[in-house]
């Protein structure tokens, strides 16, 4: 037993040895993993020229300042016609339709060095306005362009005389309906009123005087104009509140007392008809006109006695 032993120990040895020979090797000549092929290196992108940048750069740049000063500049005015109409109508009424509203007044305030109100000194027929009371017009007005093409507008004019509340302290305004009237404009150049209005012209405004057309009246008138030529006529009637045309007396009344009886209450007639002529020669230039007025104003033959 013990000479065995040594034997069967070296070939157990042997015999495990074994097996890790018998694995056989990795083959030297197995095949090789393929090599990734290179990228293709991008073609140089071609540097451009600089200088030819610049000059296009340099000409975008006067384009647009070219383009930037045009717009800049307002555009040019239609040519106007010395005579034209409708010149006249845009220079007087930028946007006619809608609301409008307008006024005009004067104040007076001084002293007589006396402890009282100033008092208006004339010495001629016909003052300065500079000397004149208080007073204030309010100018309300509506436009609308009718389907046809017709301007149509109504007008209405409140007025207020010297009583103001600080002089007074009383709520007594007393206004004046001095315009209510309505017109159209075509156009052509004509235009129709009808209504109670102060049909006017031209005046020597710091003598507060209308040397040829100033009517008050109640009635209706055509104004039309071609060119350099304008002519105008109304027909109306007014009835004022003087000796004129109106008279009141105190009579005895049948029963008891008295009583107060128009003696006289007539109308008169008004009637006006006109033709001027421009010389309209720019605003820059010397303007003038020349006018023919003449009215009619004839009285109503009626009395009415109490």
């Amino acid at each position: 037993m013990l000479v065995r032993l040594p034997f069967v120990a070296l070939g157990l040895v042997a015999a495990i040895a074994a097996p890790a020979h018998a694995q056989p090797g990795a083959p030297d000549d197995a095949p090789s993993e393929p090599e990734p092929e290179p990228e293709p290196v991008p073609e140089p992108v071609p540097v451009p020229d600089l200088s030819a940048v610049e000059s296009g750069i340099a000409a975008l740049k006067a384009r647009i300042s070219s383009l930037e000063s045009v717009a800049a500049q307002p555009a040019p005015a239609p040519p106007v016609d010395a005579g034209s109409t409708s010149a006249v109508t845009a220079a007087s009424d930028d946007d006619p339709t809608g609301f409008r509203f307008g006024s005009y007044g004067r104040i007076l305030a001084g002293t007589d060095l006396r402890g009282g109100r100033p008092e208006p000194i004339a010495v001629v027929a016909r003052g300065p306005r500079v000397v004149e009371k208080s007073y204030l017009e309010l100018d309300f007005a509506y436009g609308l362009r009718a389907k046809t093409g017709a301007l149509l507008r109504t007008v209405v004019t409140l007025a207020f005389g010297d009583r103001i509340f600080h002089e007074t302290g009383e709520f007594d305004a007393q206004p004046a309906l001095r315009n209510f009237f309505a017109e159209a404009r075509f156009d052509d150049g004509t235009t129709l009123w009808v209504g109670s209005r102060m049909y006017r012209g031209d005046d020597l405004y710091l003598f507060d005087y209308w040397p040829l057309d100033d009517q008050n009246t109640l009635g209706a008138g055509a104004i039309t104009r071609k060119g350099a030529v304008e002519v105008a006529a109304h027909a109306g009637v007014n009835r004022l509140l003087d000796d004129f045309q109106f008279q009141e007396r105190d009579v005895a009344s049948p029963e008891l007392g008295a009583t107060t009886v128009t003696q006289l209450d007539r109308q008169r007639i008004v009637g006006s008809a006109s033709a001027t002529y421009y010389v309209d020669a720019g605003p820059s230039d010397l303007n003038a006109k020349v006018k023919l007025h003449a009215e009619r104003r004839a009285p109503v033959a009626r009395q009415r006695l109490g």
